[in-house]
């Protein structure tokens, strides 16, 4: 009897983890993701595309595509609000469709196609969705959708960390600023306390009344003070 491979014993599984190794962005990991599932599932049914999808609250909606005309139709039913999309994305369901001869079901689609839709975990940095698409004859077959299925659980794996990843380093980008904010802000208090011979408080009180009054931020205000007394740009540097 002839085992038939399992995408997180083969290749596939292989390849996905090497993804993570190489790339550390999430868009970057998304695509190849989608492109290495992709050319794992075609030896299965031949020109299947693949895209991702991952939401993030307070982020900019990740598309990506295992080719430019997947990752356009999936832009287009993200901005559109597919149902078949949001059934997984929203509702967390399995959509399969097949697109009968001259049938275009959703819109965008620039030829017939069959569908297959699942939900994957984004961690708790989002929410996702794999979707694959190809012209199928007679639709996807029961032995696809079980592979599609074997693939989408690799990726839940794959995102689940690339999302957490991604969060942790926009997280530590932003303490980071946070911490040259506060160094230019302290500057800009110790000028002003040296030319007013007052205190911090009443230092600070001054760039707060300045940032009022020009409706700027804080540091913009204190970063110009700088600038001006020391001749030139304040650079700080911390690492994220």
């Amino acid at each position: 009897m002839i085992m038939e491979e399992s995408p997180s014993s083969g290749p596939l599984g292989n390849e996905l983890k090497n993804v993570l190794v190489t790339h550390d962005d999430l868009q970057e990991v998304m695509d190849e993701l989608a492109a290495s599932t992709a050319r794992w599932l075609s030896k299965h049914a031949p020109d299947l595309q693949c895209g991702i999808v991952v939401e993030r609250p307070k982020h900019k909606t990740v598309v990506s595509g295992s080719t430019a005309e997947a990752a356009r139709l999936l832009t287009y039913w993200v901005e559109s609000r597919n149902e078949a999309l949001y059934s997984a994305l929203a509702d967390g369901r399995t959509v399969v469709e097949r697109a009968e001869s001259g049938r275009m079901p959703w819109p965008g689609f620039v030829r017939p196609l069959s569908l297959i839709v699942m939900p994957v975990d984004a961690d708790h940095a989002g929410r996702g969705a794999m979707v694959l698409m190809g012209r199928l004859s007679r639709g996807p077959s029961r032995r696809l959708i079980g592979l599609a299925g074997g693939a989408r659980n690799q990726l839940n794996w794959s995102l689940h960390l690339a999302a957490r990843y991604q969060e942790q380093r926009e997280l530590a980008a932003n303490r980071a600023k946070a911490m040259e904010n506060r160094t230019v802000i302290d500057i800009a208090i110790g000028i002003i306390m040296g030319q007013n011979g007052c205190t911090s408080e009443e230092a600070f009180e001054v760039l707060r009344r300045a940032s009022n009054a020009r409706n700027e931020k804080l540091q913009d205000i204190a970063r110009e003070l700088a600038r001006k007394v020391g001749g030139g740009d304040v650079t700080t540097k911390f690492e994220a």
